[in-house]
């Protein structure tokens, strides 16, 4: 009796020492506890005493005695704001007093979103951005949050299967998958907000864009993520494209049958679009054309060929023959006189064009506005012609506008420079830099000005009445390629061989005369040891060249024999080594170009490898046979396409590489595998294992591409020669290597890329058993490098231009070396 009142214990081994208080004091059994409750809701703490005595209570707030709280229990009615605070009991009888601990009492709301980013919410991220999409959020109390994030209202989970519960959600934009409208459910127990929602777009390489007016439907038919197209021209209110394949896709107003494309069209280089007809120029210099015929617009004069462009605009059509000529048709006639022509373009009644000094003519039917040009126009390289208005582009990235003005179609932004194209549509002027970015100006009532957030590079524009149409560039796609302006020949001006070298590329490869030129200086030979004199006599001058060519971006760059293929500076520490066409492409700044080298090699043996300058004659003397043989009239050549029967694939991966934790053999598997994902079908595969010997020789036949270890166990004279004999329809492949060093000339034990190009490589003759293109390292390459050939061979067998093989699946690596003519094709 009387223990209810203990406040002390202690056992002993054979009896308990019990000490209790005095029970007529007040003991509390239980503290009044904390809690949190939505705001409005009733609510109350309580306390436990115990006593022999009368006991008495008073509830204090803050310290504070509430005035009429004198129970056990503080009750809430409907708790508020208010009544957040800290409440502790007094509690006291006859024979004394006591007091709880306090508790916290709050209320809590629903979470409040005070902000979310990023702003606006209609995003468009480039392919492969990288972004953090995010909430601010305002949390009254200490109710746990938790955040639910959705995609098109599904829960998006994380990688243990639950919801994200952070404030944050990453994205990668990686392709059309990541699209949609994503949004953020915050919840505690008052209840939950919603943010707003984000609308996602993507645009990927090579996407289709089109704004401005949709009054007569001019993007009828117009589908998002085109991703093939290579060119496109904007009509009166329709648009044609022209897709990698050569085919025509169309969209827009079709009241005359203008998107109607012929039923089998292939082989088209170039389209026009007028107000309501379409052109097409076929790859034999023959047009074809549709649509609206009021004015005779689509009756292709008889007998027409030998054309290199087509205009259009309004009805008119304007055919540029390969002999400087003009043809026109539907629309008025082209006065007699101009000739040397070298571009032109059309309006509704008027034309410009653009003669090959430099300087533009214009002709109109005689109740249209005349566009003659401003007096001493000149050094122009490209024009556009408006409703009323036209624009020419001068060499120097610089646009003149002339004609009518009401709605500000000639007032060329101050400042405007280094544009690369100019369009002109009904009353409004577009022009693209060089950087890949737009201005517009003009007439904008249907939002034909109003450039939306195309993000990526600008390839290619075009305007018609009131719309307008742009192509991201794609560095995977081939575009029609004019040599005058997307090659770029550099040489050695101190080396008479690569002078020599670089007249014979222009002379006997097919197509290729009209390329430009850049001669460079410094440091003769394949390696640059002097890095003033490299930057200085090399980078500088390419740098230079693209800022003095501000009109012109040359996809394609060709160096010559004695060009610095990599460079290596002993003198400094670390040392550096590394290769030239990285450089190269840095210097060449945006939308950097495929980098080849034509720099092949002779036998080790001979004196000062005299015989480089005829290995790299014979190297074009093969492309030139097989342009004959198989590509006649075509710049880029491919032996596949017409008949030639390359078609095996060999992964060899004899290497004698005893190194503790190298297998080789999973290395090459899994590019085995890789071809196989890439369409490559199985028979055509071929897996070379493990070497049984290190004089083990290794056949093949019909070679369409070639990987190789490139060093069989770091031993001299078991390098492909001759123990790797090419039989068949094998002197048209491509080959690539893993070692580090394989792009360096002479490294032995290592194989290298000048006995690649021997005349007897690969068990041949004569040069029959070379690769038509190589690519290898200057240096140890990065993880990206040419060492994983599935991407490299699956273009390849895509029929890519070699160019674009190698330097798409190398990532572009800093020490990658391409060897070969960056035309050809399998």
């Amino acid at each position: 009796a009387g223990f209810d009142t203990v406040t002390a214990v202690s056992p002993g081994t054979m009896h308990t020492l019990v000490i209790h208080n005095n029970d007529q004091l007040p003991i509390i059994r239980k503290h009044p506890k904390n809690i949190a409750v939505p705001t409005n809701l009733p609510a109350s703490v309580s306390i436990t005493v115990v006593s022999s005595q009368t006991i008495h209570y008073q509830w204090q707030k803050n310290g504070v005695n509430i005035s009429g709280a004198t129970s056990n229990v503080l009750h809430f009615p409907s708790l508020q704001d208010s009544d957040d605070g800290y409440y502790q009991a007094v509690v006291w009888t006859s024979g004394g007093t006591n007091t709880s601990k306090a508790a916290w009492v709050e209320t809590i709301h629903a979470p409040v979103i005070i902000s979310q980013s990023p702003i606006p919410l209609e995003q468009v991220f480039l392919q492969g951005t990288r972004t953090n999409f995010a909430v601010s959020v305002y949390n009254k109390g200490t109710s746990k949050v938790t955040y639910q994030w959705q995609k098109n209202g599904v829960p998006l989970l994380v990688g243990n299967g639950r919801f994200p519960v952070d404030t944050e959600r990453p994205l990668i934009a990686g392709g059309l998958a990541d699209e949609g409208a994503y949004r953020v459910i915050v919840t505690n127990l008052a209840g939950s907000v919603t943010s707003a929602v984000w609308q996602v777009k993507v645009n990927l390489d090579g996407d289709l864009h089109t704004w401005g007016g949709t009054s007569v439907e001019q993007t009828n038919g117009f589908q998002r993520h085109t991703t093939n197209l290579v060119a496109v021209s904007a009509g009166g209110y329709h648009t044609l494209g022209l897709r990698e394949n050569r085919t025509v896709a169309a969209w827009g107003y079709n009241n005359a049958g203008q998107t109607n494309v012929p039923s089998g069209l292939t082989n088209v280089v170039a389209v026009a679009a007028g107000g309501s007809h379409s052109l097409a120029l076929l790859e034999n210099g023959t047009v074809r054309a549709w649509g609206n015929n009021a004015s005779g617009q689509t009756n292709v004069p008889t007998g027409l060929t030998n054309v290199t462009a087509l205009a259009a605009g309004g009805p008119q059509s304007l055919a540029l023959r390969k002999d400087g000529t003009l043809v026109a048709w539907g629309g008025t006639p082209v006065p007699a006189g101009i000739s040397n022509v070298a571009a032109m373009s059309a309006g509704p009644n008027h034309a410009l064009a653009l003669l090959s000094n430099g300087t533009v003519q214009a002709w109109h039917n005689p109740n249209w506005i005349d566009l003659t040009p401003p007096a001493g126009l000149s050094n122009v390289v490209a024009t556009a012609v408006g409703s009323f208005h036209a624009l020419a582009l001068k060499q120097d990235g610089i646009v003149v506008s002339w004609g009518e003005s009401d709605y500000g179609q000639t007032n060329v932004p101050a400042g405007l420079s280094n544009v690369l194209r100019i369009a002109a549509g009904g009353q409004f002027s577009l022009a693209l830099k060089n950087d890949g970015t737009m201005v517009s100006w003009g007439r904008n009532e249907e939002g034909q000005t109003d450039l939306p957030p195309l993000l990526g590079d600008m390839f290619t524009i075009s305007a018609g009445v009131s719309h307008s149409v742009a192509i991201t560039y794609d560095p995977s796609l081939d575009y029609p390629v004019t040599v005058a302006t997307d090659l770029l020949l550099i040489y050695h001006t101190n080396s008479a061989d690569s002078i020599y070298l670089k007249e014979y590329y222009r002379t006997n490869r097919p197509m290729v005369a009209d390329a430009m030129q850049l001669g460079v200086g410094g440091e003769v030979g394949e390696v640059s040891t002097n890095a003033l004199m490299l930057t200085n006599e090399v980078l500088n001058l390419v740098r230079d060249w693209y800022a003095a060519n501000p009109t012109i971006r040359p996809r394609y760059i060709l160096c010559f024999l004695d060009v610095p293929t990599r460079y290596s500076y002993a003198f400094q520490s670390p040392i550096q080594v590394g290769g030239m066409s990285a450089l190269i492409r840095g210097k060449a700044g945006h939308r950097p170009p495929f980098v080849n080298y034509i720099v092949m090699g002779a036998p080790l043996s001979q004196p000062a490898e005299t015989n480089k300058l005829t290995d790299c004659l014979a190297y074009i003397d093969k492309v030139a046979r097989f342009g004959s043989n198989y590509s006649p009239g075509k710049l880029a050549i491919s032996a596949n396409r017409a008949g030639y029967g390359n078609q095996n694939y060999l992964l060899d991966e004899k290497r004698l590489d005893n190194r503790p934790g190298v297998n080789t053999y999973v290395h090459f598997q899994s590019h085995y595998l890789g071809l196989l994902a890439s369409g490559i079908i199985a028979s055509n595969r071929l897996d070379y294992g493990p070497p049984d010997s290190p004089l083990d020789s290794r056949d093949g036949t019909n070679v369409a591409a070639y990987m190789s270890w490139g060093a069989y166990g770091w031993q001299p004279g078991y390098v492909w020669i001759p123990r790797v004999r090419f039989h068949g329809d094998s002197s048209w492949y491509i080959m690539a290597t893993v070692e580090s060093f394989n792009g360096q000339r002479g490294s032995a034990p290592l194989g290298n890329y000048a006995e690649w190009f021997w005349s007897n490589a690969f068990g041949r003759t004569n040069y029959e058993g070379t690769p038509v293109g190589a690519v290898g390292h200057t240096a140890e390459p990065t993880p990206q490098g040419p060492h994983n050939p599935t991407a490299y061979f699956s273009l390849w067998e895509k029929g890519k231009n070699f160019a674009t093989s190698a330097w798409i699946s190398s990532q572009s690596d800093p020490v990658l070396l391409v060897i070969g003519d960056p035309f050809v094709k399998k």
